[in-house]
């Protein structure tokens, strides 16, 4: 829009831009809008508008058109000169501030995308974190929660990001679909600082959720439940049928507080066979709190008092404070006698003499702990033995030969020997250690009846009564055990060489120039039990000068597993012998001595003799070494032999190799019970690296397969086993229950049956 500058008739020099569309001054309605434009009617113009006024006279125009009266024209001049005044201002005071409002709405703008971009970043690693775990993703949400367990440890939160985030975990853990989601979060709860009412309520429910969960929970719970918590745990364990939770509540119960002891052994006396499980995984209280049993055991309450003295059998206080149960020494309940009894055999004092030498006429069980007692006082006397020797109870006649020992009568002497020929294998063996004590003649005496006796388990007990004694004629007898004995008497033997050391070596070197293979075998054997540096010297001699590739290679085994360094030369020697068996033994030997021996292995692979390359591959397989693991691939083939096969397999999954971890495992599931012994023969030699599946094994539906992983996972102890095992013991296939019963006895869990 043009404009013009000139001074109006005030003096004011403005801007002529707008003007009034109407003319106040006169009754018509027209537009002067240039010098000389003819008038133009404005229908329904509002003086709020306003239009350019040209640089002419506009007054001059007024009156050339309107020609009013002289009192009018002077009139509306002077109403005009005042209006072209003010509107001026305003006109200039308008422009100032449209550039202001539009500076302001830009700034607005600016801020309002500015805002959005914060709003949209997080502030902190918390907001975000919280922001994402209220994803529909779960994979989001899990990423989210380990980014959080790295990043709160370090970071300082204000209470309200404190508490946005324990409602936010808290929730997850309750209602989150996904299992990993819950237990991540549940993680992050003490971090958080969730109360601890919280905390028990996600950890009670999280006892019937997935098996991570209640590890979370068993965690959790000993150290925020309350007195009500322990007693609702109580009360769940004794309702409890399902066996899983019924095995969670076993465990978690073993970690109840001391000082809730007194509900334990209300409920202990009540259901001592229920209560059992618990009882046998409690740790060990402090001494006041022993002194607490005590003053329990001594209260008038029955069922507090049978538990209480079942929790001081299992853990006895001081002689002093079990003296204090002195009065139920003589209790008309022979349980409570029985137990009284049993703590002094753990705790005995010599103020307590007078009651042990009385028990000794009560009941079977009462006088046998009587007799423990005393043995363990040295205050057993031999005609006390004398008559315990004459009871029917096995225990007691074992314990009345222990007790003349340190008799010379000749009717003690006849007495022992007597008992050689008891039909208790524990009679025996005291009998045949009591003679041994009484020098020369007693073991002669046990000698012939050792050379005499035809029964292994016999053999067996005279043979452990004297394993001990550090004579010529025992050392003997130990190495002809050792040579043709039962298993039973080989076991006693290398347990009594392993206790004689040094002393033994004289005669097992004589046994090393023997020209029988078995006797150089067994010397083998007793140099192992016997472990000391000149028995390692002896079996470095015997792999270096024996002439049977057997003996070599089981020499070369014992020197390997205990790294003996002087053997390294003989073991690559070996390598490369033409017996496949000392080979063997020479290659995994080799593995013992770590990159040193596995480079002597890689080595052999370029050898030209192609079982030599096998057996190098297959000892570095068993370490995961890729040169071995490819060799042996090459070598895999559908029509080798089983057990050439399966032993291939074994290699390659020692090195990790997922198909032949699961070959293997589908041949444990085989209905030749050959193939299932090879195969779990295998995977028994691979170890760690097969519970993964053999614990996928226990939830499939092949009973044979079933029966094997549980075999498995119970001999090397999986704990985390543990649930699956126990689901195992109410399934329909009697051989898969029997087979969990087994594995949870090695884990201390249940009873074998």
């Amino acid at each position: 829009m043009a404009q013009s500058r000139r001074k109006v008739a005030t003096g004011v020099d403005v801007d002529f831009k707008v003007l009034p569309t109407r003319c106040l001054a006169c009754p018509r309605n027209f537009l002067p809008q240039r010098e000389d434009a003819r008038p133009q009617k404005a229908d329904g113009a509002h003086p709020s508008q306003w239009l350019e006024i040209r640089p002419s006279g506009i007054f001059k125009e007024h009156d050339r058109l309107h020609r009013p009266s002289p009192f009018v024209s002077d009139f509306a001049r002077a109403f005009l000169r005042e209006g072209v005044k003010k509107h001026a201002t305003i006109s200039t005071g308008g422009v100032a501030m449209r550039r202001t409002i539009l500076w302001l709405g830009v700034l607005a703008l600016l801020a309002l995308v500015v805002g959005s971009f914060w709003w949209l970043l997080p502030q902190s690693p918390v907001e975000g974190a919280l922001r994402v775990l209220s994803s529909h993703d779960r994979a989001q949400r899990r990423k989210a929660l380990r980014e959080l367990r790295d990043a709160l440890p370090k970071m300082s939160l204000t209470p309200s990001q404190r508490q946005q985030l324990a409602e936010r975990l808290t929730a997850l853990a309750e209602n989150d679909p996904d299992a990993t989601v819950r237990v991540d979060a549940l993680g992050l709860l003490p971090i958080a600082q969730v109360s601890a009412a919280t905390m028990q309520r996600l950890a009670l429910s999280a006892l019937h959720r997935s098996a991570a969960e209640a590890r979370w929970a068993m965690e959790v719970l000993p150290q925020v439940a309350d007195a009500t918590t322990w007693t609702r745990l109580m009360d769940a364990y004794e309702q409890e049928r399902n066996p899983v939770q019924r095995d969670r509540l076993v465990r978690l119960l073993r970690r109840l507080p001391p000082k809730h002891w007194g509900w334990l052994c209300e409920r202990l006396g009540r259901q001592p066979d229920l209560w059992q499980p618990v009882l046998k995984g409690l740790s060990k209280p402090s001494e006041p709190m022993r002194k607490q049993l005590v003053a329990w055991a001594l209260s008038g309450q029955g069922e507090k008092r049978e538990g209480a003295l079942r929790l001081l059998q299992q853990f006895p206080p001081s002689p002093d404070d079990a003296l204090r149960l002195a009065p139920l020494a003589k209790h008309p309940d022979k349980r409570v006698r029985e137990m009284v009894f049993c703590i002094w055999a753990q705790a005995p004092s010599r103020k307590m003499l007078l009651q042990l030498q009385t028990a000794l006429r009560d009941e079977p069980i009462v006088a046998f702990w009587a007799s423990r007692a005393l043995w363990r006082l040295g205050a057993l006397r031999p005609e006390e033995g004398r008559v315990l020797v004459k009871r029917p109870d096995a225990s007691l006649r074992a314990q009345g030969v222990l007790a003349l020992t340190r008799s010379h009568d000749e009717r003690d002497w006849r007495l022992l020997t007597q008992a050689l020929r008891d039909a208790d294998l524990e009679v025996i063996r005291n009998a045949a250690a009591a003679l041994a004590a009484k020098g020369e003649k007693g073991l002669s005496v046990v000698l012939m009846t050792y050379r005499a006796e035809t029964r292994p388990e016999r053999r067996a007990a005279l043979l452990s009564g004297i394993c001990g004694v550090a004579r010529p004629q025992v050392i003997a007898v130990l190495m002809e055990a050792l040579k043709g004995g039962d298993w039973r008497e080989r076991a006693v033997a290398m347990s009594g060489l392993a206790m004689l050391k040094d002393k033994a070596l004289p005669a097992i070197q004589q046994l090393t120039k023997s020209s029988e293979r078995k006797a150089r075998l067994t010397a083998v054997d007793a140099l192992n039990a016997i472990g000391t540096k000149e028995a390692m010297r002896l079996l470095l001699q015997m792999a270096q000068d024996d002439g049977d590739h057997q003996v070599r290679a089981e020499a070369l085994t014992v020197l390997s597993r205990r790294r003996i360094k002087e053997a390294m030369p003989l073991l690559t020697e070996a390598l490369r012998a033409d017996d496949a068996e000392l080979a063997t033994a020479a290659a995994f030997g080799l593995v013992y001595y770590g990159e040193q021996g596995r480079g002597i292995l890689r080595e052999a692979l370029r050898s030209n003799n192609p079982t030599t390359r096998q057996i190098a591959a297959r000892a570095l397989a068993s370490v995961g070494d890729r040169a071995g693991v490819s060799e042996l691939t090459k070598r895999l083939s559908p029509d080798l032999p089983e057990d050439q096969r399966i032993t291939l397999l074994q290699a390659l999954a020692k090195s990790g190799d997922q198909k032949a971890l699961d070959e293997l495992l589908a041949l444990l599931g085989s209905d030749r019970p050959l193939t299932r012994l090879r195969a779990r023969a295998a995977l028994f030699g691979v170890g760690g690296l097969a519970v993964p599946a053999l614990l996928r094994a226990l939830e499939g539906d092949d009973p044979k397969l079933k029966t094997e992983a549980a075999w498995l996972l119970g001999a090397w102890r999986i704990t985390s086993a543990r649930e699956k095992l126990v689901r195992l013991t109410t399934d329909s296939d009697p051989q898969v229950r029997a087979a969990a019963q087994r594995a949870l006895a090695r884990l201390d869990e249940l009873p074998a049956p």
